[in-house]
């Protein structure tokens, strides 16, 4: 649902929190989450203490960088991508259940036209990849580098799902 978040108050997709009964947008809960002592633990491959991402409670928790290079050079999690023919990670699945890798589900957004409007910093027509505090669609170019002319110094917001 739309609405306020009661950390950053921005008006995003929040969700309740259970715990306190607040409602939080996505980056302000994993903001909450790795900060919380309780969901730090040591990795057992680079030995830091950060947040979990897999393994807790277990004797072989890992960090979240350390389960990509271990998920990522690990054979198993590898199936043949739909789209490129290749043996690689997957990353999602189509609707079928087909495995789509990591190369071709990010091409495929960027290239997904009804993601493109026309941007508000340069005027060409665009993947979205940011907003102004307006509303505006922005795209990576213009994110990245604004052009005071057009856009101005007002604060961008990064959508949590595609524009």
């Amino acid at each position: 649902m739309k609405g306020l978040c009661d950390r950053c108050t921005e008006n995003k997709e929040v969700h309740r929190n259970v715990q306190t009964g607040k409602l939080v947008c996505e980056t302000c809960y994993e903001i909450a989450f790795n900060r919380d002592p309780s969901n730090q633990a040591p990795c057992s491959k680079c030995g830091r203490v950060k947040p979990v991402a897999t393994g807790k409670g277990t004797d072989k928790p890992l960090c979240g960088g350390c389960y990509q290079f271990v998920r990522y050079h690990d054979p198993s999690t590898y199936e043949c991508c739909v789209k490129c023919q290749r043996e690689k990670p997957v990353n999602a699945r189509t609707d079928a259940g087909e495995p789509v890798c990591n190369t071709c589900y990010k091409r495929d957004r960027y290239r997904d036209i009804t993601r493109h409007k026309p941007c508000a910093g340069c005027g060409k027509t665009k993947a979205v990849v940011a907003r102004t505090s307006r509303g505006d669609p922005l795209c990576d170019a213009c994110r990245r580098h604004p052009r005071p002319s057009r856009v101005g110094t007002e604060q961008y917001s990064v959508p949590t799902r595609p524009a």
